[in-house]
């Protein structure tokens, strides 16, 4: 019987303790995303293979004029022109394909390369 009172005090502080570090991250969350921080201009935005939206996301950010040059992993110069074209980015923006690659790492070389 001890011993079950015992097991029952620690899984108490443990659930306290786990609830506490959960809402003290949940309200670091909340503060931290109603952030006011502009986006700053960069000079390269790059896109990763993956769904649409990242891409979109990308197109969106140089539209904007917050990045000079544009860079889509994955993507040979003709498709990425073509693609650059037919979502009207401007003229000025520098497309630079990533090249093909078979892994994230691939991605992240091919980028490092660029950057160098």
């Amino acid at each position: 019987m001890k011993l079950y009172k015992r097991l029952n005090k620690y899984a108490l502080i443990l659930f306290c303790l786990f609830f506490f570090v959960a809402t003290i991250q949940t309200g670091a969350a909340i503060y931290f995303s109603k952030s006011d921080a502009k986006i700053q201009s960069a000079d390269l935005v790059v896109v990763f293979p993956g769904d649409s939206q990242s891409f979109e996301a990308g197109i969106r950010r140089v539209k904007d004029c917050l990045a000079k040059h544009f860079m889509g992993i994955s993507t040979t110069q003709g498709d990425f022109r073509n693609l650059l074209k037919k979502k009207a980015v401007f003229a000025t923006v520098s497309p630079l394909p990533g090249g093909k690659s078979r892994s994230t790492f691939e991605d992240v070389y091919q980028t490092s390369k660029t950057l160098k």
